[in-house]
């Protein structure tokens, strides 16, 4: 798990690198700033709105709904492996425990990926 997080935070630290390119030195105010020619302008907002919205966006949606799929796949599994004969109290307690679990993080998902979306 932790060797993911570093991962993920090498990635994003290597993946704007190549905005370092549209910076100048400002001789006069003796500042870095950033070049806005059009050309430049238009890939950085396009830049932005994919990689800071869009594409989060995405994946939370996707992931969400693979979630849902497994969730539907292992409730149906679940209904197989249950023996109509052997059906104790105890099962059935851990079965609708399980359901219940299940349906809360599919609700906290999509919960967090349209809010995410809205806001």
């Amino acid at each position: 798990m932790s060797i993911a997080v570093v991962i993920m935070i090498v990635a994003w630290l290597i993946l704007p690198i190549h905005m370092i390119i549209y910076y100048e030195i400002n001789p006069v105010a003796n500042i870095c700033t950033l070049s806005y020619s059009g050309s430049i302008a238009f890939y950085h907002s396009t830049y932005t709105i994919t990689m800071g919205d869009n594409l989060p966006a995405t994946i939370m949606i996707t992931t969400a709904i693979l979630i849902l799929y497994n969730l539907v796949m292992k409730r149906n599994l679940r209904r197989q492996q249950v023996n109509p004969n052997n059906v104790t109290a105890r099962s059935n307690a851990n079965s609708s425990a399980q359901r219940i679990h299940d349906q809360q993080a599919l609700v906290m998902l999509f919960v967090q990926a349209s809010f995410y979306c809205v806001v």
